[in-house]
Parts: structure tokens; C-alpha cells; sequence
């Protein structure tokens, strides 16, 4: 009987075990791969763009670090431009909506021309590219959004 008990015994403490090092070995996974993180960032995180940009560019770990830092610096100008904005309320006019669009295409401009001068030769022809698909994304995302406006008028209307 004693034999029985010491092997569940053992069992159990094996599973166990298994189980702390499988949820270990996970979490480190996790934070060793930037694309988990860019994941669990969210779609337009800074993570997400910048696995983006390290593998289309093959960027170096020393352009990886200042590319995170420009990233993270447009995250907060465009944070606090949303936040003054949301402060200020709507403006009925739509002039609003004008100078938001503006000050955030700038903010990415500015961020684009310091990303651009760290680049090799190589990799600028490819981030320009790069920079071409984002733009015609971003006017299909606001084509498609500004197609489904309650109370806009359409041709056919």
C-alpha cells in the first residue's frame, strides 16, 4: 500500500513539476519574442511597427534601440495630442478634425525623417516603400470609415 501512495506520490510532484516548468519556459518565450509583445501591445503599438520594421529592414540591435526610443516619442506626442484634443471637445465646424489629422500626419513625418537618417542605402528604398503601403492602408482604412457615417450624404442618396 505504501508502494501505491509513494508512487501517486511521486506522480503528482513529477506533474507538477512539468507544469511550472512549461509555464516558466512560456512567460520566457514570451519575452523574447517581439512579436508576442507587439501582440499583447496592440495592433498600432510601437512594438508592433517596430518587428515590423527590424524584419523588413533587417535593422541592427543599435538601430533597433533608437528606432524604439523615436517610436516611443511619437507615441507620447500623438497620446497628448489625443488627450488635448478630447480635452478641447468637438468642434462643430470640422476644422478640428482638420488640424488633428494634420499635427498627427506631422508628428509621423517627423518621426519617418528620423528614422530615414539612421538607415543604410539600402534599407531607406525599402522603408520608402514601406512607407507607401502604410499610407495606402491608412486611405482605404479611412475611405472604408468614412463610407459607414451615420448621416452622411452619399451619390446615390
Amino acid at each position: 500500500m505504501s508502494d501505491l501512495s509513494s508512487a501517486s506520490s511521486l506522480a503528482k510532484r513529477t506533474l507538477l513539476l512539468a507544469g511550472v516548468i512549461l509555464v516558466a519556459g512560456s512567460l520566457i518565450w514570451a519575452q523574447n519574442d517581439p512579436q508576442a509583445a507587439a501582440k499583447i501591445q496592440g495592433e498600432n503599438s510601437p512594438g508592433r511597427e517596430l518587428v515590423e520594421l527590424t524584419q523588413l529592414l533587417s535593422l541592427t540591435a543599435e538601430q533597433q534601440g533608437q528606432i524604439r526610443g523615436m517610436l516611443a516619442e511619437q507615441r507620447r506626442k500623438l497620446e497628448s495630442l489625443r488627450m488635448a484634443s478630447s480635452n478641447a471637445g468637438n468642434d462643430v465646424s470640422g476644422q478640428g478634425a482638420d488640424t488633428s489629422k494634420r499635427k498627427i500626419q506631422a508628428i509621423r513625418a517627423e518621426t519617418d525623417i528620423k528614422i530615414d537618417a539612421i538607415l543604410n542605402d539600402g534599407q531607406r528604398v525599402k522603408f520608402a516603400e514601406w512607407q507607401q503601403m502604410r499610407k495606402d492602408r491608412m486611405n482605404r482604412q479611412q475611405s472604408a470609415g468614412s463610407n459607414n457615417v451615420p448621416g452622411q450624404q452619399t451619390p446615390n442618396n
